[in-house]
């Protein structure tokens, strides 16, 4: 005796074994009986071989069960193993129907089995309704009877050559419940039924899985004669004298399986017309009020609390969203509409319950934070000497208390003393403190000698963090400290960078001084002559060149040098001073308009020997960047042009227009002139 699992079928590899251990033992016939049913192969491994048929039975299980009560032949107590039927589940609804296997009296002919059934249905539900859990509580296969019906007609033709002669046709002809005929079987090829007919012709019997076989009405073989050999007549136009049945073989056709299936809160029933290959399902998804019961039941075992206002919000194919409230949680659930089935069931402990919570839990404490993260909700409460973390789990509302926490004011008491006792603070004052991450208490202070940040461990009241920053008062006063011989012109604050600028002086030289304001370090970044002093230079060097001064016509403090520029009469004088030696490094000088008219009229009165020379134009040419146009005119309409270089002085270039006598003398005159002018721009 073997042992199969839930489900497993017999196959012929198992009967081989079987007849081995047959022929080992010296046995003329063997019982094979299972409770697990026998696959195709293997009933047709026994059937189609004549000397395993003769010596091997099948038998099932559960019939030969029903045989041994239905005599009262009693069990034998001396079997190691008794074989029983598999406990069935009975719903108090419907009673289920136990699934056995029937033997009939002809082979039946199936294009789906119970397990193809069952499997197509598991697919359907899964797929379309989200379905993988279910139960089939009755399986009815419908049925009728099939008739095989060999025949053969004679019937006048034509040979090859064109004569006429008796000729003969025969075939196997299948005729269905409902009169309709396949002639030949072998020739239709696309047919399942005819399929299935040319491969289990040859059994003797069948046999088929179900709870429950309703046989249906049909033609009967006299009927079934008569219409093939009319069908056979009317295709080779003869008599039905003429169409002899040679032999017939009953069958079995499934026509329609039922399959009423159940889960735990719906049921539904599943119809498959196996002829036109057809499916139905009558499955109806459950109603809301149903649905709310199953989620409030789900969420009273959760958090033990009465749900209310549970109402659907969206709908999602085979699911539904539900949302609703208990004393102290929201809730949030996803149930499967057609099973029921509670696929996700989310609560949120409420903000307002925890706040509740806590007060209960520290009745003398202020709540000074609520927190709500995604696993949990963090409460702080504070009284007068201790803080205290409440977390609570946010979905079931469970909670630890964490105690040994120091408050804010034992805390600022640690951070005051440090402060005084590092970097001299007095007189602090809190202008605000808050608790970050539930365990580091955070000042900002202020005093007179600056103010601070500082972060307290809670837990340990250990510094975490700071950062001073000193008042002006404290830059001030460090810094005359430190260079008695200076003093503060200004003192100004960037606030993102915590940096002091400070602009200091002494008798020569002005002093520009970055100060940190958290270490009071004093980084010179830059130092340069008084601006009196450079232009005293300036002043001094023009003179040396027997030029006169006038005025500081530009002052400009450069990276290295001082830049100034001097003006006099004719002339603007440019100096690069350096700016902490004070001396020239470079000079240059740029004509004024003034001069360039004065240094032409003097230059044309010695070459052209004339006098009272009027001013037409001065201006900067546009040919020649580096220098001036300078146009004159004497009392004669005589007209004097030249280029005057801006930094010399000297005149680059010089041109005379004068008149011209005779009669075409003014053309010759005016022609010129435009030429100067295009010349001289």
């Amino acid at each position: 005796m073997k042992r199969y699992s839930s489900g497993r079928k017999v196959g012929h590899t198992d009967l081989q074994h079987f007849i081995i251990a047959l022929k080992a033992a010296r046995a003329d016939k063997g019982i094979f009986v299972t409770t697990s049913d026998f696959t195709r192969s293997a009933v047709e491994f026994i059937e189609s071989n004549y000397e395993f048929k003769s010596k091997v039975f099948l038998v099932n299980g559960f019939k030969l069960l029903d045989l041994i009560k239905q005599y009262g032949v009693p069990i034998p107590t001396a079997v190691p193993e008794t074989v029983l039927k598999p406990p069935v589940k009975v719903k108090k609804e419907r009673p289920r129907e136990v699934l056995r296997v029937f033997e009939l009296e002809y082979p039946i002919i199936l294009r789906y089995d119970y397990e193809d059934i069952a499997d197509r249905l598991g697919e359907i539900l899964k797929e379309k309704y989200g379905v993988e859990k279910f139960s089939i509580e009755k399986a009815v296969l419908e049925y009728a009877p099939l008739h095989l019906v060999e025949w053969k007609a004679y019937y006048i033709g034509y040979d090859s050559a064109g004569r006429v002669r008796q000729r003969t046709a025969s075939g196997k002809a299948l005729v269905l419940h409902d009169g309709h005929v396949i002639l030949d079987v072998s020739k239709e090829g696309k047919s399942w039924i005819a399929s299935e007919v040319r491969r289990k012709a040859r059994l003797r019997y069948g046999r088929v899985k179900a709870s429950k076989l309703i046989k249906g009405k049909g033609v009967g073989i006299t009927a079934a004669k008569r219409i093939v050999k009319s069908k056979a007549a009317s295709k080779y136009e003869c008599s039905t004298r003429d169409v002899s049945i040679i032999s017939w073989k009953n069958l079995y056709l499934g026509l329609k399986w039922v399959i009423d299936f159940a889960l735990t809160y719906n049921s539904g029933r599943f119809e498959v017309d196996m002829v036109k290959d057809k499916l139905k399902l009558d499955f109806e998804p459950l109603d809301n009020e149903t649905l709310k019961d199953i989620i409030s039941k789900v969420v009273e075992e959760k958090v033990n609390e009465n749900i209310v206002g549970l109402e659907p919000v969206r709908y999602e194919k085979y699911k539904v969203v539900f949302e609703g409230e208990t004393p102290r949680f929201t809730v949030k659930s996803t149930v499967n509409k057609y099973s029921g089935e509670v696929l996700e069931v989310s609560t949120r402990f409420k903000k307002e319950a925890a706040i509740s919570l806590a007060k209960a839990l520290i009745a003398e404490g202020s709540i000074i934070g609520v927190e709500e993260q995604e696993e949990e909700i963090i409460v702080d409460v504070e009284d007068e000497n201790k803080l205290y973390l409440i977390t609570i789990d946010a979905q079931t509302g469970k909670y630890s208390i964490e105690k040994d926490l120091i408050s804010h004011a034992k805390a600022f008491t640690i951070a005051e003393e440090f402060l005084r006792n590092r970097y001299g603070l007095q007189d602090l004052k809190i202008l605000d403190y808050k608790l970050v991450n539930h365990r580091v208490w955070s000042f900002n202070t202020t005093s007179p000698d600056g103010s601070s940040t500082i972060s307290i461990d809670a837990k340990t009241g250990n510094i975490v963090n700071y950062e001073v920053v000193f008042s002006e008062k404290r830059v001030r006063e460090t810094f005359l400290k430190k260079y008695p011989d200076k003093n503060i012109a200004s003192l100004t604050f960037n606030e993102e960078t915590k940096i002091y600028s400070l602009k200091a002086f002494d008798k020569d030289y002005v002093y520009e001084y970055k100060v940190d304001a958290s270490t009071l370090d004093y980084i010179l970044e830059n130092m340069y002559l008084k601006e009196e002093i450079v232009d005293n230079i300036a002043i001094n060097a023009v003179k040396q060149i027997k030029d006169t001064p006038l005025n500081i016509a530009r002052r400009t403090l450069a990276e290295k040098n001082w830049v100034i520029v001097v003006e006099t009469p004719l002339w603007y004088r440019t100096f690069h001073i350096d700016k902490v030696k004070g001396n020239v490094v470079k000079q240059e000088n740029l004509l004024k308009a003034e001069g360039a008219e004065i240094f032409f009229k003097q230059y044309a009165t010695n070459m052209y020997r004339v006098s009272n020379l009027e001013t037409v134009q001065v201006k900067q040419s546009s040919t020649k960047p580096n220098a001036y146009v300078v146009k004159l005119k004497d009392p004669e309409e005589n007209y004097y042009y030249a280029f005057v270089d801006n930094s010399t002085g000297k005149i680059i270039e010089h041109d005379v227009l004068r008149k011209h006598k005779g009669i075409m003398g003014w053309m010759k005159t005016k022609m010129y002139k435009t030429k100067l002018e295009l010349k001289y721009r």
